[in-house]
Order: C-alpha cells, then sequence, then structure tokens
C-alpha cells in the first residue's frame, strides 16, 4: 500500500507554500483526463478518416 505522504520533504516544502495534497491529486487526475481526451479524439480521428468523414482538425 502507498503511503499518504510518498515523500515527506517534497510535502514540507509544498505546505510551506500553501500547496497541499487534494491540489496535487486534482493536478494528476486532471492530467489522466486530459490524455484520455486527446487520446480518445486521435482514435475519432482516425475512424472518420478511415470512413471517408470529414473530420475537424483541433489540437490532437
Amino acid at each position: 500500500m502507498q503511503p499518504l505522504i510518498a515523500n515527506p520533504v517534497r510535502y514540507a516544502f509544498s505546505y510551506s507554500f500553501g500547496y497541499t495534497q487534494a491540489q496535487d491529486n486534482a493536478a494528476k487526475c486532471r492530467a489522466m483526463f486530459d490524455a484520455a481526451a486527446r487520446e480518445l479524439a486521435r482514435k475519432i480521428t482516425d475512424w472518420s478518416e478511415r470512413e471517408g468523414y470529414i473530420a475537424l482538425k483541433g489540437d490532437v
């Protein structure tokens, strides 16, 4: 099981600047969601091009 505070030095440093574990977890979740959204957009673009649909090109 992973400890609640994986790196006490980093935690103490970030805590002194008002950065909490919850903000760190939120940033990780946001990064994972963004990566999943980019992957889904890439798959949809690939599928639509393969099927002959016109895909909107975005930041994928």
